[in-house]
């Protein structure tokens, strides 16, 4: 490649990137196959000399690529918006044409993907217990941040007379920040100091308090957002809504009892749903939480410590997050401005995080036998592992023919429990907690994944986007398997 190239490649956004490299594999594949008839596949730079026979070579709905292609070599010269094509002279190309680093192994259509760029591999073997993490009672370990919020919204809901009002408290952040162990610890300390509390949560989540506070009343804990006993609380907290309207509907709910009732929310913004439909592939909009805030005259805390994942896990996890948030699911240039621009500040919550707890460990196979497999399942063997709730998820590709149950027995003989899951159904485990994640992905998937689904549609991206739920449950390893 050229040092123009280079240059345009860094600047471009990671989608588009993938999108560059994704078009680089379709050309050097073409010219693999059959090289004469290859060149009538692309356009040709038709203002420049002819013999010189630049190809045009599309990369989206709106950017292009210049590239030269000299016996078995392929030449990336310029990539950019519609005017690259226009802009590239003859000076441009003299200057270009001495110019061949090579192109990183991202570039190479057969390549086994050691360089990734959605999944992690950093499979560190350091291990430090950070708090309490290995006990039942993990869920009510709050770091400093999560602490002084937790302060912070006791002071609110019993601040003013009993006639008075209180807005609601809203407590978003990104996965790993503790917002349903705040929740937890709010109604503890709420019935402690006298007064009624109530948590309204899934019912998996219900599952995974019951067994992760011992000693805990379940009369607390309701699934059913019309449970009279719901308007008897004095406050009550509501764990990871799906949508914007369940917020509002369950504030009008309690609105229909003659009392007050304080009530604290706690939601990851980018995994939550807006009012409009169609927000339900594109993800909520920073027009749509300002709207809700507006309503609800809601006060926001926010967190940016994540400290439930080990901090590689985390970093991983971040990394996802990163290139959801840079992808959209449209081509053109102006939807992707303006798709992103929607969804800015939303975004920026669950990007910025702090790793408080230390290592963790993270591992790709592109290739494997049961070895690995094996491998994986002892080296977790070897660590202390929960006994109160499955230490392990496995989440399985619907590619894959796999019967789940022998992923079960295959960790029950080693002493493990271990949940599974289709990777169509992730969202029954979302907001759940698992100390080790093996996700089994198909290629295809993966290779999509790495390559970016910039202008995938909105329903593939919908699709995509809920790989965010099994890559962030994890709280010291993730593991990936790739096949199908």
């Amino acid at each position: 490649m050229s040092k123009r190239f280079r240059r345009a490649y860094r600047k471009a956004s990671v989608p588009l990137q993938r999108l560059i490299e994704g078009a680089t594999h379709d050309l050097v594949r073409r010219f693999r196959e059959d090289p004469s008839r290859a060149k009538f596949s692309y356009d040709r730079l038709a203002h420049l000399q002819p013999q010189l026979g630049l190809l045009e070579v599309d990369v989206s709905g709106a950017n292009r690529m210049v590239a030269d292609v000299v016996q078995d070599s392929v030449h990336l010269l310029d990539v950019g918006g519609h005017e690259t094509i226009s802009r590239y002279t003859f000076g441009k190309y003299q200057t270009d044409k001495h110019q061949k680093e090579p192109a990183h192994a991202g570039f190479w259509p057969d390549v086994r993907f050691d360089v990734l760029q959605f999944f992690t591999r950093n499979p560190c073997e350091s291990f430090a217990e950070f708090g309490n993490e290995y006990s039942s009672d993990w869920l009510y370990f709050l770091s400093a941040q999560q602490t002084e919020v937790l302060a912070e919204t006791i002071e609110h809901i019993f601040s003013g007379s009993s006639d008075d009002g209180v807005p609601p408290v809203f407590i978003v952040g990104g996965p790993g920040t503790g917002k349903t162990s705040i929740l937890i610890n709010l109604v503890k300390q709420v019935v402690e100091l006298g007064a009624d509390a109530r948590m309204l949560c899934s019912a998996r989540m219900k599952e995974f308090i019951i067994a992760s506070t011992p000693g805990i009343d379940e009369n607390l804990l309701c699934c059913e957002a019309d449970e009279p006993k719901l308007k008897q609380a004095d406050v009550l907290v509501v764990d990871d809504p799906d949508t914007t309207s369940q917020i509002v509907d369950q504030l009008k709910f309690l609105m229909q009892c003659n009392r007050r009732i304080s009530v604290v929310i706690g939601f990851d913004p980018c995994q939550i749903w807006g009012f409009d439909p169609e927000q339900r592939t594109s993800g909520l909009a920073d027009a749509t939480f300002d709207e809700l805030v507006e309503v609800t005259r809601a006060n926001v805390f926010g967190l940016d410590e994540c400290y439930r994942q080990k901090e590689n896990v985390g970093m991983a996890t971040q990394r996802v997050i990163r290139v959801l948030s840079e992808s959209t699911p449209f081509l053109a240039e102006h939807k992707i401005e303006e798709f992103r621009n929607q969804h800015l500040g939303v975004n920026s919550l669950g990007r910025d995080f702090l790793f408080p707890n230390p290592h963790g460990y993270a591992q790709v196979y592109t290739e494997w036998s049961g070895d690995e497999l094996d491998f994986e399942i002892t080296r977790i063997r070897e660590r202390p592992n929960w006994v109160h709730w499955p230490s392990s998820l496995v989440v399985v590709d619907n590619a894959f023919s796999t019967d789940l149950e022998e992923f079960v027995v295959a960790f029950a003989t080693r002493g493990l429990r271990c949940e599974t899951v289709q990777l169509s159904d992730v969202k029954l485990v979302k907001g759940l907690e698992y100390q080790h994640v093996f996700l089994f992905v198909a290629k295809s998937t993966f290779e999509y994944l790495e390559r970016g689904f910039q202008g995938s549609g909105q329903a593939k991206y919908a699709t995509y986007r809920l790989m965010r739920i099994p890559l962030s449950r994890p709280k010291d390893s993730i593991i990936v398997f790739v096949g199908g």
